[in-house]
């Protein structure tokens, strides 16, 4: 099923670009060109007919058509096709042959022209556009039909239609993550406001969650460890409120293991936080210099993960313990819908 919706969108997407090409065979420049008249038909004998199939086409010069047709009777009816096809020529009939002479531009026939050949590009764009919207929205309901939500296993009961929306944070926009960034799910839209309330401010960035992000470390030299890339976003609005607090000398609180991931691979040498739009590899473990956050909302991760490790490198390895120590006895929830601490 989903190769024949790349098949389909791959033949829609050629169809746009043979259009175009078309269109720009047919451009009159100021070069004779065969191209101009394949949409020109005569009507022969009741049949309407291409030139190029009643009649040979040359260019001896380069601004210059040659038609001599098969059937010299039918030189009046070419005559008066090209005519009324108004591609601005006027053909030249000696009884033998019908000449057309192609006119040199001028500067408003260039201009002229580079207008029709940007309509035509923006016209092939949106098609393209189009074709490649409709894929991917048949795409995702094929992935829909497939999937349903990842409720951790802790939860054994069924999936219900509600869980598409419990399993997401309030602030989500993109596309693309197979599991939710599960510290942001702390946060209501009421708590939020509170936090506006008292002068705190927000910043946001994309990644694109993958299913190496929960596999186990099975390596003792961390530093062997490969991580699964995973696509990030860091908008220039993020970096102008990121920096501006670090220049105040603000606080800035990562929210999740994503958040910091995110923000350390995309620092610069001198600590600043920089645009960028691609992929991370990026494994953070003890020892590690944090750049550019100095508090942390995390939750509790299962033991090997390199989620886990991550929160050890900020909080300090002998203090994360000590936390998870509390956290058994006490019997917090870990994992997905599990609870959170703040390291600062």
């Amino acid at each position: 099923m989903p190769k024949s919706v790349l098949t389909n969108a791959d033949t829609r997407m050629s169809k746009a670009i043979d259009s175009l090409k078309r269109e720009f065979s047919v451009l009159r420049t100021g070069r004779a060109s065969a191209a101009l008249l394949d949409n020109i038909q005569v009507d022969y004998y009741g049949m309407p007919t291409p030139i190029n199939q009643m009649a040979q086409i040359t260019v001896p010069e380069a601004r210059q058509l040659v038609i001599k047709p098969y059937d010299k009777s039918m030189l009046s009816a070419i005559e008066r096709s090209i005519n009324e096809a108004n591609i601005g020529l006027t053909p030249n009939n000696d009884g033998e042959v019908i000449r057309l002479n192609v006119p040199a531009l001028t500067e408003e026939r260039r201009r002229e022209l580079a207008k029709k050949v940007k309509g035509f590009a923006e016209d092939a764009k949106v098609a393209i556009r189009n074709v490649r919207r409709d894929a991917n929205d048949e795409f995702k309901k094929l992935l829909y039909g497939l999937g349903e939500t990842p409720l951790p296993r802790s939860i054994v009961r069924k999936v219900e239609p509600e869980d598409e929306e419990r399993y997401q944070t309030i602030f989500a926009q993109n596309e693309g993550a197979v599991a939710a960034p599960t510290a942001g799910l702390h946060f209501s839209r009421e708590l939020m406001k509170r936090m506006e309330i008292k002068g705190i401010d927000f910043a946001y960035i994309t990644l694109h969650v993958g299913l190496g992000n929960f596999r186990e470390v099975d390596v003792e030299d961390l530093t062997k460890h490969k991580m699964d890339s995973e696509q990030i976003i860091v908008g220039p609005e993020t970096v102008k409120a990121v920096n501006a607090a670090k220049d105040e000398k603000h606080k800035i609180c990562a929210v999740g293991t994503t958040v910091v991931r995110t923000l350390e691979s995309c620092v610069t040498t001198k600590g600043r936080l920089t645009e960028y739009e691609g992929w991370t590899n990026k494994f953070i473990f003890p020892p590690y210099e944090f750049s550019v956050p100095d508090a942390f909302i995390s939750n509790f991760h299962l033991p090997y993960s390199t989620l886990l490790m991550m929160v050890a490198a900020f909080g300090g390895y002998d203090q994360v313990m000590k936390a998870y120590e509390v956290a058994v006895k006490e019997k917090y929830q870990f994992g997905t819908y599990g609870d959170a601490m703040l390291i600062i």
